[in-house]
């Protein structure tokens, strides 16, 4: 088997890293075995992630990363998430190195990096990196099945759970996802709530400090109809017993009936947060479905700008 040989489009695949000592060689730290996920999204993908680094400001993000060892590069592409064109136009960058302008605070941007092969080829070696502008790198999401993405498991969501109703399940179509293939819909409920708890505590030190920010993004819809039903969200920062709401960011009710509705905050985890709730409420007001949606919720810690 070619170690190198084209992998299908919008695949994932597991590989598993075995770590032990070498005769010799001392320690390895963490010895022992990991699985990784490798997502394969241009015509030659490998197992080498490299890293992609990010100075923000308030409208700007710079990106630098290193040339791909042993690879002939005619250049390199940079894309926004969502996008498949290259954000700099259709002329290669000839260096590792893109400054991003004229961004809006607070707004996510994930970038991915590609390299273009002696072939036109683009070889995607370079790991996605995250920014908040104005605020710095968001780190890994946060919240499980943040998209409904996952299959149900015994006819319900996993890693959410039903606060208010017991029908809550995907839906993917009319309307189409605002990505991915499916999202979050409680049909026959007048009123359902679903809920997922994050704990944060091993962010205690810089929340003690007063220095963690987290970034919460989300897309609402609802079907077209008067009066349409609405969607809500409300994400809740609590304390370690899980009894006090110590902050909070409410979207109100939502009825969008044209497109999915971007919502998004970005705040500080007051002292004392252990936990972070998300809280997804859809209200019916015609018809005999409960037609709020949600679809590619965020949760995501944020390193303070360097640079």
């Amino acid at each position: 088997m070619d170690p190198w040989q084209t992998l299908p489009r919008r695949a994932a695949f597991t590989c598993l890293l075995l770590l032990g000592n070498l005769p010799g060689q001392g320690v390895i730290d963490g010895s022992g075995s990991a699985a990784a996920e490798i997502a394969a999204s241009g015509p030659t993908a490998v197992a080498a992630r490299l890293p992609v680094r990010a100075k923000v400001r308030d409208t700007v993000v710079e990106l630098t990363w290193d040339p791909p060892e042993g690879r002939a590069v005619t250049g390199y592409r940079v894309y926004r998430a969502g996008d498949d064109r290259p954000i700099h136009g259709e002329k290669l960058l000839k260096t590792p190195h893109f400054v991003d302008v004229g961004l809006s605070p607070g707004h996510i941007y994930t970038y991915r990096v590609r390299a273009v092969l002696a072939d036109g080829t683009e070889n995607d070696e370079y790991r996605p990196i995250t920014a908040v502008a104005g605020f710095g790198i968001a780190g890994d999401e946060l919240l499980q099945n943040p998209s409904n993405e996952a299959p149900l498991t015994d006819g319900r969501i996993p890693h959410w759970t039903e606060a208010a109703g017991s029908q809550w399940t995907r839906r993917e179509s009319e309307p189409e996802p605002s990505a991915g293939e499916a999202y979050f819909f409680a049909p026959d409920e007048s009123t359902a709530e679903l809920r997922q708890d994050v704990d944060v505590s091993a962010y205690a030190e810089s929340i003690a400090a007063g220095r963690q920010r987290f970034v919460f993004a989300g897309y609402v819809h609802s079907w077209d109809q008067s009066p349409a039903d609405t969607a809500r969200i409300v994400v809740e920062y609590r304390d370690r017993d899980n009894a006090t709401v110590l902050a909070s960011f409410d979207s109100g009710e939502i009825a969008n009936v044209t497109r999915w509705q971007r919502m998004a905050d970005v705040r500080a985890a007051p002292r004392g947060t252990a936990r972070i709730r998300v809280r997804l409420i859809s209200t019916r007001y015609n018809g005999s479905n409960n037609d709020g949606y949600f679809d590619g919720l965020s949760l995501r810690a944020v390193a303070p700008p360097a640079g």
